[in-house]
């Protein structure tokens, strides 16, 4: 079938051009009903789809179901968590404009990671999502997205399978959440670095105000050289609060939002991860109560505890085949952690060099504009009170 899993592909190895926008996120109802729906436009060579280009529209309970359907479909492929539905505070911020323009760009790179996987791209739940009918796409109520985000668990869980340890996947573990945990680490210090530059082009326009004021009362007072002088400091400010403010957008486009993306991959990873594990645990309670249940036949008390030959025999069955699919989840992780850590390696070295080109390129223009500035201000002064 169209979107059975290829043996060698993973995570970013993508064979086919696929490429996908989200755009023109839009409010819709009101109240409590209130959602964002979102343009979604696919390009693809994919010879399973009707067209190669299609735009949808789509609201996030439709990237749940996506979601899902793939988690259930591919257990241990590396698939991205979602982005949030809300924020730390969804009763205030879901439909602010910075808000819903950062999830739109985090849904975006969500849906090119999935296009870029060579055993995703061509999955029946990603060809539903970029060119079925609405209706396809219905989640059960007990898995569509609260108000408060998320996803809500459903009320009945099913007793976890025992941990089994295994050495080459604790250490993919521990791997994992060390990388989880660093990359954690560097998105908040990339977010205090763009708050703190948004700080500073506050600051500097209202210097600006304030100087252009003051050259108003200078030129009212006789002082019209003074007047110029800060003039042209307060129109450089203004100028520099603008430069600024548009720097730490590209901070947060080139750099922040990159790191982000990377931790809801690694989230994924996690998730897969233990999926993986879960297997290994069902095989063993299943290797278990096989072993329990031929002791029994062995002593004869087969009859008094109404277990069959037959029984052990489909228990048997039931093992092989759960440790045939454990050791496919485990070829699938190892692949995938394999991709994941080349293309993560690549990937946050071209974040590391585009953050580096904006400092480069901003710190230029801030050093040329108080250049340009500077001949205004000493015109006329004692040079004696520049050594001041």
């Amino acid at each position: 079938p169209p979107h059975a899993p290829r043996p060698h592909g993973a995570m970013g190895d993508a064979v086919e051009q696929f490429e996908v926008h989200v755009s023109d996120p839009t409010k819709q109802g009101t109240g409590m009903q209130a959602f964002v729906s979102y343009n979604v436009t696919s390009k693809t060579s994919l010879q399973q789809y009707r067209n190669t280009e299609n735009t949808v529209p789509r609201r996030y309970n439709h990237f749940v179901w996506l979601h899902a359907q793939l988690v259930e479909e591919y257990p241990c492929c590396f698939i991205p968590v979602l982005p949030d539905k809300s924020g730390i505070n969804p009763m205030f911020n879901r439909f602010q404009e910075d808000f819903v323009e950062g999830r739109k760009i985090a849904l975006e790179q969500y849906l090119s990671r999935l296009a870029r996987h060579p055993v995703v791209q061509s999955s029946k739940p990603l060809q539903i999502f970029f060119e079925g009918e609405e209706s396809l796409m219905r989640l059960p109520e007990e898995k569509k997205p609260s108000f408060f985000g998320g996803i809500l668990k459903e009320l009945s869980v099913a007793p976890k399978p025992p941990r089994v340890s295994d050495e080459e996947f604790d250490a993919m573990r521990v791997y994992v959440r060390e990388l989880e945990g660093q990359l954690a680490e560097l998105h908040k210090f990339l977010e205090r670095l763009v708050r703190r530059r948004k700080d500073l082009a506050s600051s500097l326009a209202e210097l600006g105000l304030t100087l252009i004021t003051l050259a108003g009362h200078e030129g009212q007072t006789g002082g019209e050289e003074a007047g110029k002088a800060f003039t042209d400091l307060g129109s450089c400010c203004d100028h520099l609060a603008i430069s600024l403010h548009q720097q730490s957008n590209d901070e947060a486009k080139k750099a922040l939002m990159v790191v982000d993306d990377w931790l809801r991959v690694v989230r994924g990873a996690k998730e897969a991860i233990k999926r993986r594990a879960e297997q290994g645990g069902r095989t063993v309670l299943l290797r278990q109560e096989a072993d329990r249940k031929t002791k029994v036949l062995a002593t004869g008390d087969g009859g008094k505890q109404g277990i069959s030959e037959a029984d052990v025999m489909e228990l048997s069955r039931k093992v092989e085949e759960s440790a045939r699919k454990c050791e496919g989840l485990s070829e699938r992780v190892r692949s995938e952690m394999d991709a994941m850590k080349r293309h993560k390696s690549a990937e946050l070295r071209a974040m590391l060099c585009g953050f580096v080109r904006v400092q480069v390129q901003y710190g230029s223009e801030v050093q040329k504009s108080w250049e340009r500035v500077l001949p205004s201000l000493v015109a006329g002064l004692d040079p004696q009170a520049l050594d001041m």
